[in-house]
Parts: C-alpha cells; sequence; structure tokens
C-alpha cells in the first residue's frame, strides 16, 4: 500500500496535485497560526484568576444576618460569608473580637480558644476546637491571625490561615481541621453603628462527607455573628483604651 501510494505521488498529474494540496495546507497553517496566539489569549483569560471568578449566591438572610455561598475551584467545600450591622461602636466590636478568653461565648460551636502565642500587637497564633456530636471526633484549628488597621477608614481587617506551631501538637481522638482562608472586616457606619463581613473556607478534614460538611458550615456565619452581636451588647464589654480614637 505504502508503494503504490509513493508511485502515485510520483506521477505528473499526482504532483500538479500535490502542489495544490500543497499551497492549501501552507494557507491553513497561516491560518492556524493566526488563530492560535487568539487561543492562547483566550485560555489565559479564561484561567485567571479575576475571570469568570465564581460568585456569591445568597442562602438567606435572618434578623438582619445575610448568608452566602460560593463555590472554591478544586475544592469540594464551599466558602461562606455572613454581613451584618450591629448596633454598638467599632471600638466594642474589635474588643469583643480580639479577647480570646471569651469566645466561647459567641463563636459558634467553639468548646475551647487560647493563645499559642503573640509574635505582635498586629499577629497572633491562636488554637480553636469545635465540639461535634457523636460519633464524629471533634476539629481543631491552629491558625495565624494577622490584622490590618485602617484608622482613617476606620476599617479592620483580620485575616486568618492555618500553621503549623510546635505549641499546639495533634492530640488524639481530635482531628485536626485546616482554615484555607478566612476573614473578618470590620467597618465604623458612624458613632455606634458598626459592619461585620466575615468569610470562611475551612476544611474539617477526617472522614465525614464534604456534602455534610457544607451543610453545617453554612450555619456557621449566621450563629456566629448573631453571638458577635449579643456579644457586643453585653455592658461588661467596654472597648479597650488603645482603640478609644478608632
Amino acid at each position: 500500500m505504502l508503494f503504490d501510494l509513493f508511485g502515485a505521488l510520483a506521477s505528473p498529474t499526482a504532483a500538479r496535485e500535490g502542489k495544490q494540496v500543497k499551497q492549501v495546507n501552507h494557507r491553513h497553517r497561516i491560518g492556524y497560526n493566526r488563530r492560535v496566539p487568539r487561543l492562547l489569549v483566550l485560555l489565559l483569560l479564561l484561567g485567571s484568576p479575576g475571570f469568570a471568578a465564581p460568585h456569591w449566591e445568597r442562602l438567606e438572610t435572618r434578623g438582619g444576618i445575610s448568608v452566602y455561598r460560593r463555590v472554591v475551584p478544586g475544592s469540594r467545600v464551599l466558602s461562606f460569608k455572613g454581613e451584618c450591622e450591629i448596633e454598638a461602636p467599632i471600638a466594642k466590636v474589635i474588643s469583643a473580637l480580639s479577647d480570646v478568653t471569651r469566645k466561647r461565648e459567641w463563636v459558634f460551636s467553639l468548646s475551647e480558644a487560647r493563645l499559642v502565642r503573640e509574635p505582635s500587637v498586629l499577629e497572633r497564633v491562636e488554637y480553636n476546637r469545635s465540639s461535634a456530636p457523636w460519633p464524629i471526633h471533634d476539629r481543631a484549628f491552629v491558625f495565624r491571625a494577622l490584622v490590618r488597621p485602617d484608622r482613617a477608614a476606620r476599617r479592620l481587617w483580620i485575616g486568618l490561615e492555618s500553621v503549623e506551631d510546635p505549641a499546639a501538637p495533634a492530640e488524639p481522638g481530635v482531628v485536626r481541621g485546616r482554615i484555607e482562608k478566612g476573614e473578618f472586616i470590620v467597618e465604623a457606619l458612624g458613632e455606634r453603628r458598626t459592619k461585620v463581613s466575615l468569610e470562611l473556607h475551612a476544611d474539617p478534614a477526617g472522614a465525614v462527607p464534604k456534602w455534610l460538611v457544607n451543610i453545617f458550615q453554612k450555619r456557621w456565619p449566621l450563629e456566629t455573628l448573631a453571638g458577635l452581636r449579643r456579644q457586643a451588647a453585653k455592658a461588661d464589654i467596654s472597648a479597650h483604651p488603645a482603640l478609644a480614637d478608632f
């Protein structure tokens, strides 16, 4: 078969036809080469973080607290966000947020919280443990909290991300989860009104099905912000002196 093909291409008619085929192929290659850069640019745009990023989907608004979720590429665990306004000065809300010793009073499902280390006033490492119903094991999270205040805008950002720390080793019977991304944004809306937004993308790890994780975690923003609102309203929560002019 191969010899017949080479013989046919050696004939004059085949040579003319072959020349025409080469011209068509050449034009095709030119068109292809012109299209390839455009295709590459399109693929790069589609793959860039800022292009067609997953949108937040509103789940519910209850008691003035709005809860959202969105898909995180590459993860079966959803990211959740909550937003609300609190009738309290921003300095008092920040004080409630920053007091590790009283976090159990308002953070949803939190059974233990302690300070691991505090390298500076704008950075610390925390240990948090969340209780879970039997037969599911409790989850523990060790994370770094970075604080970025903007006094001119009367705005505070707190970023959370899991870390390893020798002062908080793994414990038997407790599963170590990971906070992939977490943040609190606190903004003054006036002298006695504050807006709080939180976002959490956390994987509790272990054998719990991810669909069940997503069902449980969608409650976290609602319950935690409701708890923070109650906490900021307590008479024994006072603004820290360092935040008096915030």
